[in-house]
C-alpha cells in the first residue's frame, strides 16, 4: 500500500490547498509516490479543476479564502458526475464540529493535516484508488464543457436554494407536531406537505401498531379512476407484506383523504420508502406518479430528508394513538372494578409521567393493567 498501483496509468490527485508553502510540500511529497498532482489555491477554482484536471480522487484543505472545502465537497458531491470522486479533508481543523460539518458534506475522510501524517495520507489515498470505482471521466469533461463562472455560481445558487427548501420543509414538519394528539390529522399534514416535495399523485402511509394493527392512509389526490387507486393499494399492500414478513395483522383501519375520481392514466412511477423509528422499521410509505422516470436524483434526496425528519413526528403521533388505544380497553377492563374517577386519577398521573420523560414506567404500569386485566376477568368482584 501507499504506491499507485502496477500496470494501471498514473493516477491523478487534485489539491484545494491556499498555502503555498503546504501545498508544494505536499505536491512534493505525492509526485514522488508516483502521482500525477495540480493545485488550486481555493474551492471554486478547484470545483473548475476538477472538470478540466479529471482527478481520481481530492485532498482539500477547508479554512481558504472564496470557497471553503466545506462549500466545495458539498457542491461535488451533489453532482451526479463528480460524487463518486473520493474526496479527503485534510486540514488542522481537527475538532468534533469540524468533523461532523466535514461528514455533512459529504468527506469520505477527515485527516488532521500535519507533515508526520503523510504517510497516514498516501496510505489513505492508495486504499480509495485501490477499492473505488474509476468516476466517468468522459461524462465529468462533457459536462466540463458547459462550466464557467456564471454557470459555477448558478450551481452554488441552486445548491443553496435546495438547502434553503429542505430547511423550511424541516421548519413545517415541526409546526407540525404540534398536533401529536392526532395521528390521522398527523398525517394529513405529512401528505400536504409531501406535495412540496414531489408530486405525489397518489401516496400512501402504511403503520403497524404494537397491538398488530395496520393503519393504512392514503391520499389520492389526483384523482385517479377506483381501479388504478385499487391496484396501486394492492402494490402497497404486497410490498408491506415483503416489508414485514413476519408481521399478522389482526386488525386494519384505513383512512382515504380523498375520493376517488376519473384520471385516468396508468402510474408509471413507484417508490417505497420504510421509516424508521429507534433504528427499526414501523411504517412504509409509497409514492406513484403517472410520469415515467419521475424520481430524478434531487427528488430522492429531497424526499430522503423530508421523510427522515417525518419519521420521528410520525413514530410519536403513533405512541400517542396507542397509548389512547391502551387507555381506552384498560377503561373498558376496569369499569366493573375502578371507579371512573379513580381511573381518570390513574391515567392522569400515566400522562405526567410521559410527559416528564416517564415512558419506560408507563410501559411497565400498562403491563401489568394487561397481566390483571386477565386475571380479573376470571375472578368475582370484590365487596
Amino acid at each position: 500500500m501507499g504506491e499507485p498501483r502496477q500496470g494501471d496509468k498514473i493516477k491523478r490527485i487534485l489539491i484545494f490547498e491556499d498555502s503555498d508553502i503546504f501545498a508544494d510540500m505536499l505536491l512534493e511529497f505525492l509526485n514522488d509516490a508516483g502521482y500525477l498532482t495540480a493545485r488550486a489555491i481555493n474551492g471554486f477554482e478547484g470545483i473548475k479543476q476538477v472538470y478540466t484536471f479529471l482527478p481520481h480522487l481530492i485532498v482539500t484543505d477547508v479554512e481558504m479564502p472564496l470557497f471553503k472545502g466545506y462549500q466545495a465537497t458539498r457542491l461535488l458531491k451533489s453532482r451526479k458526475n463528480t460524487r463518486d470522486i473520493p474526496i479527503i479533508m485534510f486540514t488542522t481543523l481537527s475538532e468534533t464540529k469540524d468533523r461532523f460539518w466535514g461528514g455533512q458534506a459529504g468527506a469520505d475522510l477527515y485527516i488532521e493535516k500535519s507533515p508526520d501524517n503523510f504517510k497516514e495520507l498516501q496510505d489513505r489515498i492508495a486504499a480509495f484508488l485501490e477499492t473505488t470505482p474509476e468516476p466517468d471521466f468522459k461524462a465529468i469533461a462533457q459536462e466540463g464543457k458547459r462550466i464557467d463562472d456564471n454557470t459555477l455560481i448558478e450551481m452554488v445558487n441552486n445548491l443553496l436554494d435546495l438547502k434553503l427548501f429542505q430547511t423550511t420543509l424541516i421548519g413545517m414538519l415541526t409546526e407540525l407536531s404540534s398536533k401529536i394528539g392526532s395521528l390521522e390529522e398527523i398525517v394529513r399534514g405529512f401528505f400536504d406537505l409531501l406535495i412540496y416535495v414531489c408530486q405525489a399523485e397518489i401516496a400512501s402511509v402504511m403503520i403497524k401498531s404494537t397491538d398488530n394493527s395496520l393503519l393504512v392512509y392514503t391520499a389520492n389526490r389526483a384523482g385517479f379512476l377506483p381501479a388504478v387507486k385499487d391496484d396501486f393499494t394492492a402494490i402497497t399492500i404486497a410490498d408491506f407484506n415483503t416489508q414485514f414478513p413476519d408481521y399478522l395483522v389482526a386488525s386494519k383501519q384505513s383512512v382515504d383523504f380523498f375520493p376517488p375520481g376519473e384520471k385516468k392514466k396508468s402510474l408509471e412511477s413507484y417508490m417505497i420508502i420504510p421509516l424508521l423509528s429507534a433504528g427499526e422499521i414501523f411504517a412504509t410509505v409509497h409514492i406513484a406518479n403517472s410520469s415515467r422516470e419521475y424520481f430524478s436524483p434531487v427528488i430522492r434526496e429531497n424526499l430522503t430528508v423530508f421523510l427522515n425528519a417525518a419519521a420521528p413526528v410520525l413514530a410519536n403521533a403513533l405512541s400517542v394513538w396507542e397509548m389512547d388505544m391502551l387507555q381506552k380497553k384498560t377503561r373498558l377492563a376496569f369499569a366493573r372494578y375502578v371507579p371512573e374517577d379513580v381511573m381518570d386519577e390513574i391515567i392522569r398521573k400515566s400522562q405526567d409521567s410521559v410527559s416528564q420523560g416517564e415512558k419506560r414506567n408507563l410501559a411497565i404500569l400498562f403491563a401489568d393493567i394487561r397481566h390483571f386485566t386477565k386475571i380479573s376477568e376470571n375472578s368475582d368482584a370484590q365487596e
